[in-house]
């Protein structure tokens, strides 16, 4: 049952050393394994969260309290980008988890305002619905950095998730040029 045990034998060369040092190793790669899973899981968990959070939110405001056709699409389309969203971070978790090495990540050059609109635009309505507001200031109009857009996304997610689960009541989120 516990994996971080090892087989501990004083210095020698023979082929029972030999053994006791394959089964070692063999349990570090079975213990490396299945901390990578446990952290998948839990990633998993964590990031799909809030567009499963969003959907709900927009579902039942638009069950409730949608009187026209015109807002009903529109909760459709929020509910749409949500479940696409959740489908993109379902690919990316798969890839990261088969990553060996962190370099694999493929990087581009992004928009870091545009993709800090799109997680903005996914918060709000969490924001609203937990009764805290939400400050934002976006400035420049533009700014291009080599990255990775879902995951940076997520990395601006987990900080707008914890800020929302601490603040008392109101969040302010600024990001301009201080070129």
């Amino acid at each position: 049952q516990d994996l971080s045990r090892r087989i501990e034998l004083a210095p020698g060369k023979d082929e029972l050393h030999q053994m006791a040092q394959t089964f070692n190793t063999m349990l570090d790669q079975i213990e490396a394994s299945m901390e990578r899973e446990k952290r998948f899981s839990s990633d998993v968990s964590h990031e799909l969260r809030t567009p499963v959070a969003a959907i709900m939110a927009e579902s039942e405001y638009a069950g409730t309290y949608v009187e026209s056709v015109d807002e009903a699409k529109e909760s459709f389309r929020t509910i749409h980008g949500q479940s696409k969203r959740m489908a993109l971070l379902i690919q990316q978790l798969l890839e990261l988890a088969r990553l060996e090495k962190p370099d694999a990540v493929q990087k581009e050059t992004i928009d870091w305002v545009h993709v800090t609109e799109d997680a903005l635009q996914d918060y709000r309505l969490l924001y609203d619905q937990h009764g805290t507001t939400l400050t934002t200031k976006v400035l420049p109009d533009s700014a291009l950095v080599l990255g990775n857009a879902v995951l940076l996304q997520r990395a601006l997610g987990n900080l707008l998730d914890n800020a929302l689960k601490f603040a008392h009541s109101s969040v302010s989120l600024t990001l301009e040029d201080r070129g």
